[in-house]
């Protein structure tokens, strides 16, 4: 009976969101209480979500490059860090997909 309660608790401020791509479970990881947590149960869900926009990426990658937009070369940093960090200043508040310019374009400015 526990996790059902969890689940209800949870979702009482969410609309239902069971037919879309991104669940209740991807937007509520994200709540202000998981900001500073790196436990593995909170990682692991982060990843789940994270998984996601790689596979969006893989979708959209040939339209985005016709607007003359890529993806980090380094596939780890094509999204933003998904454990506290001095960058995202010790804590996770979303997840973001980087795109930019291609990489050599960006090697005329390196050491910079």
């Amino acid at each position: 009976m526990k996790p059902i309660f969890d689940r209800q608790n949870l979702e009482k401020g969410y609309p239902d969101l069971s037919d879309f791509y991104f669940n209740v479970e991807d937007y509520s990881i994200f709540d202000e209480q998981y900001w500073y947590l790196g436990l593995s149960t909170i990682k692991s869900r982060r990843m789940a979500t994270q998984e996601k926009f790689y596979e969006i990426n893989e979708v959209i990658e040939s339209f985005a490059k016709k607007l003359d937009l890529y993806p980090h070369y380094l596939e780890a940093n094509q999204t933003s860090g998904i454990v506290p960090s001095i960058y995202n200043f010790e804590r996770v508040t979303g997840i973001w997909m980087r795109y930019g310019k291609h990489k050599s374009e960006l090697k005329l400015f390196e050491g910079i």
